[in-house]
């Protein structure tokens, strides 16, 4: 039902996403959802989708329900040190608090700073003042920009 909900409120994704979903579980699954991911509607699913549906029902709970959309989100729900400092992977901190080290399977160090995202996913690094995670789409779109005008 969700997927003929998504083909009827939001047409131009649905073949996007059929694409991804036959490309799960073979080699090229990742170039797919790179390649068709960026060109599905920006919209999200309440309002492309379920505010538009008429078989939709909303129960009031209370589940702890967090939107984890940007890297200050997610330290809120990460469990910090005794200086405020919370992440993944190793840390090895030095006189810093209130600082996000995510380098899941390496080791981020931190030495006299305070509030700042450190992000490290494969050969990419984020690096931002906390309250500041939610302009990294700012950089994402320059970056694809650039991208786009060093491909023609």
């Amino acid at each position: 039902m969700f997927l003929a909900a998504w083909s009827r409120h939001l047409p131009g994704g649905a073949g996007r996403l059929d694409a991804i979903e036959r490309s799960f579980g073979r080699r090229d699954y990742r170039r797919v959802v790179e390649r068709e991911y960026p060109r599905m509607p920006s919209i999200s699913v309440d309002y492309g989708i379920l505010e538009k549906a008429s078989n939709v029902v909303v129960l009031p709970a209370d589940i702890g329900w967090s939107d984890v959309g940007s890297w200050d989100s997610l330290f809120d729900l990460l469990r910090a040190d005794g200086g405020g400092n919370a992440g993944a992977g190793r840390m090895e901190i030095l006189d810093s608090r209130n600082n996000l080290l995510f380098n899941p399977g390496g080791v981020t160090a931190a030495v006299g700073v305070d509030d700042l995202i450190v992000v490290v996913e494969g050969k990419t690094v984020l690096v931002c003042r906390r309250g500041e995670s939610q302009r990294v789409r700012e950089i994402a779109e320059r970056a694809g920009a650039k991208r786009r005008k060093s491909d023609r």
